[in-house]
C-alpha cells in the first residue's frame, strides 16, 4: 500500500516542479541584458551593453532554449569557443531564427571576431523583419563592431 502512495507523491512533485509551459509561438521575455567586453575592445561607452537575452527567442523550441541556456553559462564561464558551438547547434534546429543569429554574432564579437559578428549580425537584421527591439539590439552590436548599421 506504500508503494502506490510514494508514486502518487513523487509524481506530483515532479510535476509541479515543471511550472507553467509558454504557448509554443508566445515570445518570451528577456533573462537579463548584461555587458561584455571583446577581448582588446574598450568598454561601450555611455552604458551600451552586449545584451545576452538567454530566453528571448520568438518561437524557440525547447530544444533551442535548453542550448541558449548552456551557452550563456558556457559564455559567462569564459568558454566562447564552447558557447558558439552550441549556438550553432540551435541554429541547425532552427535556421530562421534571428534571435540565433544574433547570439551568434554576440559571441562572435566577444571572441574579438568583429567581421564574422557583422556579417551574423547582417544575417540576423535580414531575418528580424517585425521585431523591432532585437532589430535595435542587433543595430548596436554592428556598431559595436565597427559596422554601419543603417
Amino acid at each position: 500500500m506504500r508503494k502506490p502512495f510514494l508514486t502518487i507523491v513523487t509524481t506530483l512533485a515532479l510535476a509541479g516542479c515543471a511550472g507553467p509551459q509558454p504557448h509554443p509561438g508566445a515570445p518570451l521575455p528577456p533573462v537579463e541584458d548584461r555587458q561584455v567586453t571583446p577581448p582588446g575592445a574598450a568598454a561601450p561607452s555611455g552604458g551600451e551593453a552586449y545584451p545576452t537575452p538567454a530566453r528571448s527567442v520568438a518561437g524557440g523550441s525547447g530544444a533551442v532554449l535548453a542550448l541558449l541556456e548552456q551557452a550563456r553559462g558556457a559564455e559567462a564561464g569564459g568558454d566562447l569557443d564552447r558557447a558558439a558551438n552550441l549556438v550553432e547547434r540551435a541554429l541547425r534546429i532552427e535556421p530562421e531564427n534571428p534571435w540565433l543569429w544574433y547570439r551568434l554574432a554576440h559571441v562572435r564579437l566577444a571572441q574579438g571576431r568583429p567581421q564574422a559578428a557583422l556579417e551574423l549580425a547582417r544575417k540576423a537584421l535580414s531575418l528580424a523583419v517585425d521585431d523591432e527591439m532585437l532589430r535595435e539590439r542587433i543595430r548596436r552590436l554592428i556598431r559595436q563592431a565597427g559596422g554601419r548599421s543603417g
